[in-house]
């Protein structure tokens, strides 16, 4: 190969391997200039494990599962994939090279007829090599926007991740609240069992001393029945509580373990509807991968519209080829600019336009109906929230009354001037209070929690104070 020859390979190298601006094809609009990039779980206690017999705060458990959920862990394989698909597309307009060799036998004999003098030359084989270079320069928007849709796919499963563990944090939130609910149940049951106990002894009591019939020792043992069976649930929804929050934190193994308690939250009271609507708009995952979804098929619409424009590639080959005939090898190279014009196509890109732009348009109603789904779950959440801070101040009441009630029914029925069915109905109208209220508390909590996750933001609180009825020697506490 001459010098001539070199310089215009090496000048044809230089010109595949020129950035893409050069030839005014940008990727990414500036706005969505971004990289891809994976989504990572916190890492405020990477490399932590619950030990046995610790004590699990509330963040902790939200820390833990986000780190080690065994959904959360295959949900990051979708990004993966979708960065995967990205770089697929983006190979379209990458530099190409591919060498090949072949080895051919050949036959039958040569003859080279001369005057006086045949001459037979035998021709086994041959061989030859080829090295083939190739660059999509352009396509004028078939595969850019094809890169483009591929871009913003990665984007959207990045929100998808972001709204799953949004989804989790809100999940492992509310079996961390199911515990401390049915904790505070298993309390109230067991409450419940010793209220009915000494009811019984009482029963049994008078009994002998002939001042009521066996109909009221029937009664209390009735009512110590039906304690017992309380307390049983209660104990198995706590130990299925514990266990479901294990396998959200990615726990494999049963193992004991407690939680702090966590008081009511009580949202600001200047909290408003339209303020926290708008928020969630700005915040939502959910919003923002549609977003995505959307300048996705809007990039697959233009890439479709592009079909019929041409490509524009930059093209070289060079290969030898030895013959045994000539017992010397041939050179031979080749450079130069290509382009391809597609002619018809039988409908196909027409057909291709019209389904992209059904699915834009199917898109955009789309997010029409998740931004007003989004608003209706900002309201229903605010909604719960201000329903169980009422529902708290009137159950305490309530409580309070039925307390007090339970101690003077308790007190007629020592002295012996009541009927057992008011002692059977204050006591059980006290434990339903107890119980009802134990349920507002931490429902209140799973509302306050819901809200954050629909408005996609921390939202400040402050705690609410319970009265502890645990005593009924203690003089009722206010509201």
């Amino acid at each position: 190969m001459n010098k001539s020859s070199k310089l215009l390979l090496v000048l044809l190298l230089a010109l595949i391997l020129l950035p893409r601006s050069v030839f005014g094809d940008t990727l990414f609009p500036a706005e969505f200039s971004v990289s891809a990039g994976k989504a990572e779980p916190s890492s405020a206690s990477s490399g932590n494990r619950l030990e046995p017999n610790q004590t699990l705060e509330l963040n902790r458990a939200v820390d833990l599962a986000l780190q080690d959920n065994f959904t959360l862990k295959a949900a990051r394989e979708q990004i993966t994939q979708a960065e995967a698909r990205l770089g697929q597309a983006q190979s379209l307009k990458n530099f190409k090279a591919k060498i090949e060799g072949q080895s051919v036998v050949q036959g039958p004999e040569i003859n080279i007829p001369m005057p006086n003098l045949d001459i037979v030359l035998q021709s086994k084989y041959n061989t030859s090599g080829r090295l083939a270079v190739e660059n999509l320069l352009t396509t004028f928007g078939k595969v850019e926007n094809q890169i483009v849709a591929a871009f913003f796919q990665v984007q959207a499963q990045n929100e998808t991740y972001a709204a799953r563990q949004s989804e989790l944090t809100l999940e492992t939130q509310k079996t961390y609240f199911n515990i401390l609910k049915s904790a505070s149940a298993l309390s109230v049951a067991e409450e419940y069992l010793h209220l009915t106990g000494e009811y019984q002894v009482l029963a049994q009591e008078h009994h002998r001393q002939g001042v009521v019939s066996n109909y009221d020792v029937l009664r209390a043992g009735i009512a110590v029945e039906e304690a017992s069976k309380n307390k049983i649930s209660a104990q198995k929804a706590l130990e299925m509580s514990k266990s479901t929050l294990l396998f959200l934190i990615g726990n494999p193994e049963e193992i004991p373990y407690q939680v702090q308690n966590q008081p009511p939250q009580v949202p600001p009271e200047n909290l408003k509807l339209a303020e926290l609507q708008t928020l969630a708009l700005e915040n939502r995952h959910e919003l923002k991968t549609m977003n995505y979804n959307l300048a996705a098929a809007r990039a697959v619409l233009k890439a479709a519209q592009s079909l019929n424009r041409p490509d524009l590639v930059l093209l070289s080959e060079y290969d030898c080829q030895t013959m045994k005939v000539t017992f010397m090898p041939q050179y031979n190279w080749s450079a130069g600019v290509g382009i391809r014009i597609p002619l018809l196509d039988g409908g196909e890109s027409a057909a291709k336009v019209k389904e992209a732009a059904s699915a834009v348009r199917q898109l955009e109603n789309a997010k029409l109906g998740l931004e007003q789904q989004i608003k209706l779950e900002v309201k229903n959440a605010w909604l719960s929230v201000q329903e169980s801070s009422a529902l708290i101040k009137v159950q305490i009441k309530e409580t309070q009354k039925n307390q007090e009630g339970y101690r003077l029914a308790k007190a007629r029925y020592t002295q012996g001037v009541s009927l057992a069915v008011e002692m059977d109905e204050a006591l059980a109208s006290y434990h339903n209070a107890r119980k009802n209220l134990v349920d507002s508390t931490y429902d209140l909590n799973l509302a306050a929690s819901a809200l954050e996750k629909t408005v996609g933001s921390k939202i400040p609180g402050r705690p609410m104070e319970i009265p502890d009825f645990t005593r009924l020697d203690s003089t009722p506490g206010g509201n």
